[in-house]
């Protein structure tokens, strides 16, 4: 089992890439005539607004983001996650022939699989998840004595193969 997390996804979100997903998903979503009058134009143009200055606020006080979608913003999830997808929807990678792709459980910037490959492997996989877009990084962890926390739930995987 491997644990993978993108190191800080929503400031480091491609904002161009990510309205430009939400603008062809908008252009090709049929039924938005039944949701609203406005055109798909007028709805990317007020996301704009909504992510232009993205401010959050912590414990430690208010802070201007210099890049990525605002943490806590009503809009950063959803944009995140379809730029996760579409990420995910480019992965080409081959190991021994067998194409890898994201055959995994995800959650926001958190992801669990089964590695069926070396270290070596693995390594190289990540590399190549590195590679696709400068912005996304991964971290990630291999399970120990066969368990691992994802996010913040414990997983063991148990002789039978279950979990």
């Amino acid at each position: 089992m491997v644990s993978l997390d993108v190191k800080a996804l929503f400031p480091s979100l491609p904002m161009v890439k990510a309205l430009k997903i939400l603008h062809n998903r908008l252009k090709n979503f049929k039924d938005l005539k039944y949701y609203t009058n406005l055109s798909v134009d007028e709805i990317i143009a007020l996301v704009e607004v909504c992510v232009a200055s993205p401010w959050f606020e912590c414990e430690r006080g208010i802070f201007l983001q210099q890049d990525g979608a605002p943490m806590g913003g009503p809009l950063s999830c959803l944009l995140a996650d379809m730029f996760m997808e579409e990420y995910e929807n480019s992965i080409d990678f081959k190991i021994e022939s067998a194409q890898i792709d994201n055959d995994w459980l995800r959650f926001r910037d958190d992801t669990w699989f089964i590695w069926r490959y070396s270290l070596e492997a693995l390594h190289s996989f990540i590399q190549y998840l590195n590679s696709i877009d400068p912005q996304i990084q991964w971290t990630y962890e291999v399970e120990k004595d066969n368990k691992i926390n994802f996010p913040d739930v414990y997983v063991e995987r148990k002789v039978d193969g279950t979990f």
